[in-house]
């Protein structure tokens, strides 16, 4: 693991190079923030690799077509009935119930269709009824994003999921 030089250089996470809000909103085709409201494992058509098809309630859409629901695609899953299960690593995880942000490149060449991986989906987390909170694709809480659109992770204070969503859409216009 290594962090951010003093020179601005790429910081890396667990082998991954992190990337940013300005860098995850330019590449994405779409971004929407929603709920995970079910998903299904697939082989591909040659039976070579397994896909999850995960689909969201659209809450809000900051970029792209506005759709009440999208389907993201990831690499990997669980085949039902069958005793195949096929793990990637930093590929993200999604629940029934999850909320967040998605970044989405539908472009069909690619395995994924979220852009960074794990990075490009940032879950909420409720706190009460008034308050969400945020947290990065590797399960760190956010407290805040630098001037160059970087996210900060730290316990003491946390970034609220509106405050978030409201950066994002200033990077989209």
């Amino acid at each position: 693991m290594r962090r951010e030089s003093r020179q601005g250089g790429p910081q890396i996470l667990h082998g991954a190079i992190v990337a940013g809000l300005d860098d995850l909103t330019r590449e994405a085709t779409g971004i929407v923030v929603g709920r995970v409201v079910g998903h299904v494992c697939r082989w591909n058509s040659e039976r070579t690799m397994i896909h999850t098809y995960v689909t969201f309630a659209v809450r809000e859409t900051l970029k792209g077509p506005k759709e009440t629901r999208v389907t993201i695609r990831v690499v990997g899953g669980r085949i039902p009935g069958e005793e195949v299960r096929l793990s990637v690593s930093h590929q993200p995880q999604f629940n029934a119930g999850d909320e967040g942000i998605v970044f989405i490149d539908d472009d069909p060449r690619l395995h994924t269709s979220v852009v960074g991986s794990q990075q490009g989906f940032l879950r909420f987390e409720r706190r009460g009824p008034n308050r969400t909170l945020v947290r990065d694709g590797f399960g760190r809480p956010i407290s805040s994003v630098s001037s160059r659109n970087r996210l900060i992770v730290g316990r003491k204070r946390r970034m609220t999921a509106d405050t978030l969503v409201s950066r994002v859409g200033q990077l989209v216009r």
